[in-house]
């Protein structure tokens, strides 16, 4: 069964979507802007590839990998509902936080929203393009 998009942005989540490099994740944590929600770390940096692109991280300190997985899968399933909400050109990078229960699928979009927003505001606002 396929669910639409809340915002009306394609469904998938291809490989060229994805952060899936070293090199892209430690570019977006060191020249992206930061913002913190009450579950995630969010970094966003402007790229040049024409649209924007995820990677999550869920260290062990979060829980065995059952619980990772679990955050990672519901992190990528808000990205790909709404790919509209991640800014046009930017690599994101979300971080969850250690010592959290797992909120409900809604909290937990609302908590990302608000973090992705206020990271590509600040980048934005920068006038980062790097």
């Amino acid at each position: 069964m396929t669910v639409a998009s809340d915002d009306g942005g394609d469904d998938g989540f291809s490989k060229s979507q994805r952060l899936q490099k070293r090199h892209q994740f430690l570019h977006a944590r060191r020249r992206g802007r930061r913002a913190e929600g009450r579950w995630v770390v969010v970094y966003a940096v402007p790229n040049d590839v024409g649209h924007s692109r995820l990677g999550v991280t869920a260290s062990r300190r979060v829980g065995k990998a059952v619980v990772r997985n679990r955050w990672k899968r519901r992190l990528r399933e808000i990205f790909r509902r709404n790919k509209n909400r991640f800014g046009d050109r930017f690599d994101v990078v979300i971080i969850v936080k250690h010592g959290r229960s797992m909120p409900e699928f809604e909290a937990l979009r609302r908590d990302v929203y608000k973090a992705v927003g206020r990271a590509i505001k600040a980048g934005r606002r920068r006038g980062d393009r790097s």
